[in-house]
């Protein structure tokens, strides 16, 4: 069934993209790439094999357990066609979380990927307020492992959902090649069209441009996933808190 769900969503995907590509062929491509730092927080539940682990960390508290961490967006745009991809990931190795309800001397190990690839329109003019809206395929994958003396216990899920998202972007300021701007993407998925139970993602961004090339990125997101396979394979995620980035646009 899953697999069947998927090629669906791919399908529908390829469609979509067909379509933009024959409104788009008369236009210029234009190129965005902005490697980014997502401070955040995170807290959670996971339940593997029936043995449940909750966690609540501060960003500084993050930092603290970290072992790996690197995001990335990226935009092509042929005229008013969008496309679009972004990327999350993180290797946790938290301390002081409790298991059963009960605080614990034992490892818990943590990869999650978060990847979103998208297409769609923008519109409104240039210079003026514009909104995107695009269609895309979010995936998250997460590996647990929590073990002590004695256990250990290992799983691993990947969630595909169909997304939908909406980018309004306000201008604020401009002069010559420097400008201010106002982003506030949000992205919603699962439930019908998808694994998740509910996922959303949103981010309110300034982003200050130097020049027509470069520009600085400052926001604050907000991204949750639940999902339950089962009585014993549960998980809610929750990440929340400053991003810093720098597009570069050619």
């Amino acid at each position: 069934m899953k697999s069947m769900m998927l090629k669906f969503k791919a399908g529908f995907l390829i469609l979509f993209l067909s379509a933009g590509f024959a409104v788009a062929q008369s236009e210029e491509w234009a190129f965005e790439v902005t490697p980014y730092l997502w401070a955040g927080g995170l807290t959670g539940e996971v339940e593997i094999a029936g043995q449940k682990t909750e966690f609540e960390k501060s960003a500084s508290d993050l930092f603290d357990d970290l072992e790996f961490a690197g995001s990335f967006f990226a935009q092509a745009k042929k005229g008013r066609f969008l496309l679009q991809g972004r990327y999350d990931y993180y290797a946790l190795s938290p301390s002081g979380y409790e298991v059963d309800g009960q605080s614990v001397d034992a490892d818990f190990d943590s990869d999650i990927l978060i990847g979103k690839v998208a297409a769609g329109y923008q519109y409104g003019e240039p210079g003026g307020v514009t909104t995107g809206l695009l269609l895309g395929i979010q995936s998250l994958r997460i590996e647990n492992t929590i073990s002590g003396p004695g256990y250990s216990n290992s799983e691993s899920d990947d969630l595909f959902d169909l997304v939908l998202i909406v980018q309004p972007v306000f201008p604020l300021w401009s002069k010559d090649e420097t400008s201010v701007l106002f982003a506030l993407p949000m992205s919603i998925g699962g439930a019908v069209a998808g694994d998740s139970d509910l996922y959303y993602d949103v981010e309110a961004q300034l982003q200050y441009a130097f020049t027509e090339g470069f520009d600085f990125r400052l926001g604050y997101r907000v991204s949750q996933y639940e999902w339950e396979e089962n009585s014993n394979n549960k998980l809610e995620l929750g990440l929340a808190g400053w991003t810093f980035g720098a597009g570069f646009k050619w």
